[in-house]
Formats: structure tokens, C-alpha cells, sequence
């Protein structure tokens, strides 16, 4: 069975439709423009990328932010039958790094009253607009969360949750953003030139695009087809790449092996272009550039589409895809804008200028803080019949949706068969519960902080670096020792091979929100000093980044907002994870940490059973989460 694009839309500076997108990038047209006023360290000026359309406040959408009108826009051009984006077999995914961060006011820094912020009530609001009965997914990791929805759409339609997916990446430029990259000193007042050898840093931008996937059908025909996906970390620093490029280059070998496997990568599958993450930073394009070698693509033609749209966050791994896929159908790639000359080594086939391509599939890929990385594999081809046949696993449709927390299928569902045996096993399990007085003196309101800290203390661990980490990150760390003991003591457990394999699945309800205040109270204006030390932790995957450095996990990193901890979707898609051949053991983790409530709980999942483990299935994980 395989997975299609129906339909996509994306809204940014070049335009509010792809069609008018895809004509001015093949053009060689650039979004990104020099602004005065966003940040105050930055004398010169930023080059960003801003939507230009303006959104009617009608009575429609009213209530809506303005990235939330964009985002119900964006879906309604990407629909071409708006009762499809309605229907119970769909599902919306939103990806997004920091969502309406906009809105926190600098003079009201705890939000109150304020659920905007939440990244899960922006999906949800979002869905609900459209009448979709079921509860979204959002993920946010960071700058590949584009690229990561494609592949939980991919995995959740072939897994025969739903026979449709929604994926939309969404971000905007707001003073706290670019404060926090202009504090890492990334930011360029010149137009970025990825790859280049002049390249002096990135320029940010704002977008949002729409690509609905769905379950090939008997229809057949030429489309685009999602063939394959992967998601790794670098284990190696949580706001730098690795210097060899090891996470990335496991994702674009996953990819192109799992394309293999399906026979995806045919003669007639040939790779025709890789569209890199290209931020034009120093480091990041070198990564990338030592990753593309060491998986044999020096020479397929790439370009970055960051002169174009600038870092759109959330939203570049959507926005880019949709660019790709049409590149695809065109025939045709643009210039990677601002590239006059090769900057790093080995120097990958950068193109300087629009050319027609020779082959059908391309591969794109992204990198980002926590060390995370992630890459797709996209074709433009004849389906087959074996497209659109569905795996034994995915014949039985409904018994797998009977267990889909928060959806409201018509005629489907039957009984909750919390139950279901997936030949998987919870090895271990534990939780942190903190909680402290509303409203109470120093001491009680920072309850987490120093209840994790006297944890620590206690558990003999040796890691100086944990005072440095936020709540959240802390909270994992302790979480994690207590399930599988030190890196040295897991090693000798399960093994190198199943230690690197380890998949992290990361959950909470306020993403990074209670860091993201501390970072709003270092850019008021009247005391501007903004804090790399604690912007790095406004991202909410920066948690699973430090589990994979201590552990060196290079398996896959995922962080999912959910308003209240379920598990429902998760069995199934965990136990799909297995199915690919790549991951040999998941920690599933609920991380929600504020001043002064811990909720914390973990889970270790894998194929083997030990002593005491019990099944992997949705009671018992709902019952371990519960004691």
C-alpha cells in the first residue's frame, strides 16, 4: 500500500497559493527582506521573509490568531473537497516549533487566561473549525517537524489508523524568535547563502503550507508517492551538529534502504535531486555536506531553498515538501539562491542554476537543535497494484481504529479492545510526581526544581551538567536512570547495537511553555539581554536530545503535545516502529514539568520479555501510568 499526496497549499511571501510559489522560486524570486525593529541587538537590521497577504477578521474566524487564519486558509486552498478535511477517517498533524509564542505578552509573562499558547489548542481549534471529530497530533521538534509529520502521517495511514492525513507546518517571525537566534549570534543581515563560501548565518522566515495525504486508492494513475521516511539523532550536542554527520547520514541511509525494501527505488525511481535542510550557518551546512558524502549523494544535483523563504522553523519541512513534490511533476529544479561557490567539503553538487532533472524521486531532509534529524523520500510515478493493496497487518482496518483515543467514528467502532497483543512488552516502568502549593512562598513554588535536584542527589548519578538543564530536561534524565541505570550499566544490559537503536517517544501537555517565559523576561525591552543558555531549552525536544548525548541513542526522537496523557494511538504506531526493523527498544515518556507540578512517567518497550514485564498493550500501559 502506498501513501499519496491529494492535495497542498502553501502561504508565504511569493504567495498564497503553490502555484504562485512554485512559479517564483523556479523564477529565482526571493521572499526575504530587510526589517528594522524585531530585535534590538540587531543594529543593521534583519532579512526575514513575512506572509504577505493580509486575513479578514470576519465573523468566521473572529476568535482565530493570526497564524491560526493562515493555517484554516492554507488547509481550505490544499482541500479539493472540503467534506474530505470533515471526515471521520481523517486526522489533522501540526507542526510547529514555537506556535502563537507571538501572543505571550512581556507584561503578563504567565499566560493566564491565555490557552492560545497552547500548542495542542491550536490544533485543536483547528479541527475543530473544520468539523473533524478527532483528537490532532502535534508535533514539535524543532526544525525538522515538517519533515517529522510526513512521516507520522506516512506511518498512520499505512498502520490503518486513518485513510488520511491533514499535515500542516506553521510558524511566524515574532520578536521572541528572532531574539533567541540573533542571541546564538546565527542571525545574518545579509541575504543567507547556503553552501556558500561566503556564508555569514541565517535569515528567518514565516509560512505555512498544507499537504493532505491519503491511502492509494484503486484510481491509480501518475502521483506523487511518500515512499519512505526516517528519524535519527546525532547524540552528540543539543545546539550543535555533529561534526561527522553520523545522525543525519543513518536517517538518509534508513530512507533510501527502506525505499529499497518497498521497490520504490526502481530504474524508473531514479534519484533525480536532495533538497538539504541548507540553513547557511557554518556548521550546519558542513554537517550536512559530510553526511550527503558519506551516503554516496556528492553527486546528485542539490540545492537549499533558504534564499528563498529564509528558516521558516515548524514550517520549512512542510513548505519544502510541497516544493519538492511539484519540482517533481515539473521536471525542473531552481537555483539555490545565493550559492555562487562551493563553502564546504566534501562540497556537495550544488546548482547555481535552474535545470531540468533526470530521474522521478528526490530525497528531502532536515537537521535541527537536540540533535534531531529526519529525511523522506518522495516519487513521481505510475501506481501499481501492489500500491494499492494493503499489508495483512492493515487488511483489518477497524479493530485497529477501536483503539484510537478521542475519535468518534460513525459506524466503525465496536468495542475498546484495550487489549490488543502486539508481541511487544513494558519491561519497566516508573513515575515522578511532584506538586506544590498555588500561590505559596519561594520555597513551595519551587517545589520541581528542588524536588528533582534533592532526586538527583539521591540517585547516584554523576552528571554535573544536570544543573544546567531546565525542568523538563532534568526530569527526563532522572526518569530515565531510574529505568535503565547508567549508559555504561544499559550497554552491558541490552547490548551497543539495541543501546544505539533505542527510539525515544516524548509526550507533554505545555510544550516548552514554562521555559519560554523565563526566555520572554530576558528580551523586555527596557532590560533587552536575551539568553542563548535558556532559549536553546524553549524547544520541547531539547529533552530527548540530552537523554540521546548521555545514552548515545541514535534511533529516532519524537516529541508529541497532547492536552492530557493517552496512549491510544501510540500502541499502534509504537509497535509499527518494530515492524520497520530499524528501532529494537522505546521509551515512551509523559514529561510535564512547570515551577511547581511534576507529572513525569516512563515507560521501556520492547520485543523480548523479562521477568515481571507485562504485555504492551493499552490497558496496561493506562494502568502503570495510573498507580
Amino acid at each position: 500500500m502506498s501513501v499519496v499526496v491529494a492535495g497542498d497549499n502553501i502561504i508565504s511571501a511569493l504567495g498564497g497559493t503553490t502555484r504562485e510559489n512554485v512559479t517564483a522560486v523556479l523564477a529565482g524570486k526571493s521572499g526575504l527582506k530587510k526589517y528594522d525593529g524585531f530585535c534590538p541587538s540587531q543594529e543593521d537590521g534583519v532579512v526575514v521573509s513575512q506572509i504577505a497577504e493580509e486575513q479578514d477578521n470576519d465573523a468566521i474566524v473572529k476568535n482565530l490568531s493570526r497564524l491560526e487564519k493562515f493555517i484554516v486558509t492554507s488547509v481550505f486552498r490544499a482541500a479539493k473537497d472540503p467534506n474530505v478535511v470533515s471526515h471521520p477517517n481523517t486526522v489533522f498533524i501540526l507542526s510547529t516549533t514555537k506556535g502563537n509564542i507571538g501572543l505571550l505578552d512581556e507584561n503578563d509573562p504567565l499566560h493566564d487566561g491565555n490557552p492560545q499558547l497552547d500548542l495542542w489548542h491550536t490544533a485543536k481549534v483547528v479541527a475543530k473549525f473544520f468539523n473533524n471529530p478527532n483528537v490532532p497530533i502535534v508535533i514539535s521538534n524543532a526544525c525538522i517537524s515538517g519533515v517529522v509529520a510526513s512521516i507520522v502521517a506516512k506511518r498512520v495511514i499505512e498502520n490503518g489508523m486513518y485513510d488520511r492525513a491533514v499535515v500542516i507546518g506553521a510558524d511566524e517571525v515574532t520578536r521572541f524568535v528572532i531574539s533567541g537566534f540573533s542571541s546564538f549570534k546565527a542571525l545574518s543581515s545579509k541575504m543567507c547563502r547556503p553552501f556558500d563560501a561566503k556564508r555569514c548565518g541565517l535569515n528567518l522566515g514565516e509560512a505555512v503550507g498544507t499537504i493532505i495525504y491519503e491511502r492509494a486508492d484503486a484510481a491509480g494513475g501518475k502521483q506523487i508517492v511518500l515512499d519512505s521516511g526516517a528519524i535519527t539523532d546525532d547524540a552528540n550536542h543539543i545546539s550543535g551538529p555533529s561534526r561527522t554527520g553520523e545522525g543525519l547520514y543513518r536517517a538518509l541511509n534508513e530512507c533510501i534502504e527502506a525505499a529499497k525494501k518497498t521497490g520504490a527505488d526502481s530504474s524508473e525511481g531514479k534519484l533525480a535531486f536532495i533538497n538539504p535542510h541548507g540553513t547557511a550557518t557554518v556548521y550546519n551546512d558542513q554537517m550536512e555536506s559530510i553526511a550527503i558524502s558519506r551516503a554516496g549523494l556528492s553527486s546528485v544535483p542539490a540545492f537549499s531553498l533558504k534564499g528563498y523563504y529564509g528558516h521558516t522553523l515548524g514550517a520549512c519541512g512542510v513548505v519544502e515538501t510541497v516544493l519538492c513534490a511539484h519540482f517533481l511533476k515539473e521536471g525542473e529544479i531552481p537555483a539555490s539562491y545565493g550559492y555562487t561557490g562551493p563553502g564546504t567539503e566534501p562540497f556537495p553538487n550544488i546548482i547555481s542554476e535552474r535545470m531540468k532533472i533526470n530521474g522521478s524521486s528526490c530525497l528531502k531532509f532536515a537537521s535541527g537543535f537536540g540533535g534531531c534529524n529526519a529525511a523522506i523520500r518522495l516519487s513521481y510515478r505510475m501506481l501499481n497494484v501492489n500500491d494499492m493493496s494493503a499489508s495483512e497487518d492493515t487488511k483489518s482496518v477497524e479493530k485497529v481504529r477501536e483503539i484510537i483515543d478521542g475519535a468518534k467514528y460513525a459506524t466503525a467502532v465496536g468495542g475498546l479492545d484495550k487489549s490488543a497483543d502486539y508481541g511487544l512488552y513494558i519491561n519497566k516502568y516508573e513515575h515522578i510526581r511532584l506538586k506544590g502549593a498555588e500561590g505559596g512562598d519561594y520555597a513551595a513554588s519551587n517545589v520541581v526544581k528542588d524536588g528533582l535536584d534533592v532526586l538527583y542527589r539521591n540517585s547516584g548519578m554523576d552528571y554535573p551538567k544536570f544543573f544546567k538543564m531546565n525542568l523538563m530536561c532534568k526530569a527526563g534524565i532522572l526518569l530515565v536512570d531510574r529505568l535503565i541505570g547508567s549508559p555504561e550499566e544499559d550497554e552491558k544490559t541490552v547490548g551497543k547495537k539495541n543501546q544505539e537503536n533505542t527510539a525515544l517517544i516524548f509526550m507533554n501537555r505545555s510544550s516548552s511553555l514554562d521555559t519560554d517565559v523565563n526566555f520572554q523576561e530576558t528580551i523586555k525591552r527596557d532590560k533587552f539581554f536575551p539568553s542563548p543558555s535558556l532559549f536553546v531549552y524553549t524547544l520541547p525536544n531539547i529533552a530527548a536530545g540530552e537523554i540521546c548525548i548521555r545514552y548515545k541513542f541514535y534511533g529516532e526522537n519524537t516529541m508529541f503535545i497532547k492536552e492530557k496523557f493517552s496512549a491510544g494511538r501510540l500502541v499502534a504506531y509504537i509497535a509499527g516502529l518494530f515492524k520497520e526493523n530499524v528501532t529494537q527498544r522505546v521509551i515512551l515518556i509523559w514529561d510535564e514539568c512547570t515551577k511547581n507540578y511534576a507529572d513525569v512517567f516512563g515507560a521501556v518497550i520492547t520485543p523480548k520479555e523479562v521477568p515481571g514485564a507485562g504485555k504492551f498493550n493499552l490497558q496496561n500501559l493506562t494502568d502503570f501510568y495510573i498507580k
